[in-house]
């Protein structure tokens, strides 16, 4: 996502942070009611120009086509040291000129919350490799192979919530987990909305 989607998405998301709290606080007080009808209204707009914002997105990058990532043997299980081999297709449903498509095997070190889920919200890559599989031209469907080594020193989950690099555990680790994704772009400059796909991974 280019970086005047991202702020596009971060004002409303400012206003509802400063605008919700003021709403919570004053409601009760008669003195501040004209405050609280304010902000209870910018809340209620911010939240709906959110909640639009992300459903024309999700429409309009549906309308364009869709990347698929398959493979081989529709494995999804590895081994530090292994080798990953598969194949990105496009699926376009019309051409798309953009500058590239990219693939990325990256390991994140993600957040778990109270209910053990996965938060990837900022979360820090500890290893990345990419690969550009095609340059600026005008995209068709097209299919490409691909193959990503794992390094015998990629960071793995020792357990449920500790992480270790050549078997040496991570500081702060805990409640903290591996996620291993590729992950394909095709990066299209003159919208600013990119095809993104994620496929997900073991690594042990």
């Amino acid at each position: 996502m280019k970086e005047w989607v991202k702020w596009v998405l971060r004002v409303p998301i400012l206003i509802l942070l400063v605008s919700f709290p003021i709403a919570i606080f004053t409601h009760n007080n008669i003195a501040l009611f004209t405050y609280y009808k304010i902000a209870l209204i910018v809340s209620l707009v911010g939240f709906g120009y959110i909640l639009v914002s992300g459903i024309f997105y999700l429409i309009y990058v549906r309308m364009k086509g869709k990347i698929i990532i398959e493979v081989d043997n529709n494995e999804y299980k590895f081994k530090r040291g292994g080798t990953i081999n598969g194949k990105v297709s496009l699926k376009l449903k019309k051409p798309i000129m953009a500058s590239s498509l990219t693939l990325r095997l990256v390991a994140y070190n993600a957040r778990l919350d109270e209910k053990g889920h996965v938060d990837l919200f900022n979360a820090p890559e500890l290893f990345s490799s990419k690969i550009e599989l095609d340059g600026k031209k005008e995209y068709h469907d097209q299919a490409y192979d691909f193959s990503f080594k794992i390094p015998e020193n990629a960071p793995v989950n020792q357990n449920s919530s500790r992480i270790t690099i050549n078997n040496i555990p991570i500081f702060g680790s805990t409640n903290r987990k591996v996620v291993w994704r590729i992950e394909a772009k095709l990066d299209e400059p003159e919208t600013d909305f990119d095809i993104i796909k994620h496929y997900g991974l073991e690594v042990s």
